[in-house]
């Protein structure tokens, strides 16, 4: 007797996760009676792809008015997909019918980072729905975004770097200034960040190097004849008439 009334309790506390392994065995509706269902009765068509999101989102339109863009562009597919599976309840949706519809867009030849958007669009609405207690179990929780390969920067060719490093040819202060700036960058690889950073009492001309500071360390980094060439006529012809007005 202590055995069956501690697996009736057991059984009540469960109550909601054995209604989600109900709901994954039930048989899903066709499609047609989606349609109706959704619509008001036979002979009423339902338009799948309806901006309002009736059918899976009637009960959490208020989430898709507050974040719409690609969120409700990826919420709008998933609920095309799923009512042509006869799933037109949002307590019908399993974690099956999902793996399903992410199977089906790598199929329809959908790109890694288009998928783990959209996988990510499902878990913030599904789990919306469980914090509101919408849901008893959140079937998105398992779902896990297809692995995104990095690609190779890609990298400017030797002519490319030629023609950039020309492309400041004449003699205003502005384009002595970025000719100083583009040699300065090629010669020592810094950052841009680090670039515009830089003081006058960072660059030591005599020698040909800079110093550039950050939170943790100093770096000395040397500069070829091209660079200094055109830091020296920066200095000298370009920067007082840049920095006139400046306080």
């Amino acid at each position: 007797m202590r055995l069956l009334f501690g697996l009736v309790l057991i059984i009540m506390n469960d109550v909601p996760r054995l209604r989600y392994i109900f709901r994954q065995r039930r048989k899903p509706h066709t499609a047609e009676q989606c349609s109706e269902q959704m619509s008001g009765g036979v002979g009423k068509s339902y338009d799948a792809g309806h901006t309002e999101f009736h059918s899976i989102f009637t009960s959490g339109e208020e989430y898709l008015r507050e974040h719409g863009g690609f969120y409700a562009r990826d919420l709008k597919k998933m609920n095309q997909y799923l009512l042509t599976q006869g799933i037109c309840d949002v307590n019908e949706v399993t974690a099956t019918s999902l793996t399903s519809y992410v199977i089906y867009l790598e199929k329809e030849g959908r790109k890694p980072a288009t998928i783990s958007r959209s996988i990510a669009s499902m878990k913030a609405f599904y789990h919306y729905m469980e914090k509101e207690r919408r849901l008893a179990v959140d079937p998105s929780e398992r779902l896990k975004a297809p692995r995104i390969e990095k690609k190779m920067p890609t990298v400017l060719t030797t002519e490319e770097v030629t023609r950039l490093l020309e492309q400041p040819g004449g003699t205003s202060p502005k384009e002595l200034r970025d000719k100083a700036m583009l040699e300065l960058l090629y010669a020592t690889g810094i950052r841009v960040s680090e670039l515009i950073g830089l003081k006058l009492e960072d660059v030591n001309m005599q020698i040909g190097y800079i110093t550039c500071c950050d939170h943790t360390k100093n770096r000395t980094i040397p500069f070829g004849k091209e660079a200094k060439q055109a830091l020296r006529t920066y200095l000298e012809k370009a920067r007082s008439p840049l920095l006139k007005g400046r306080t």
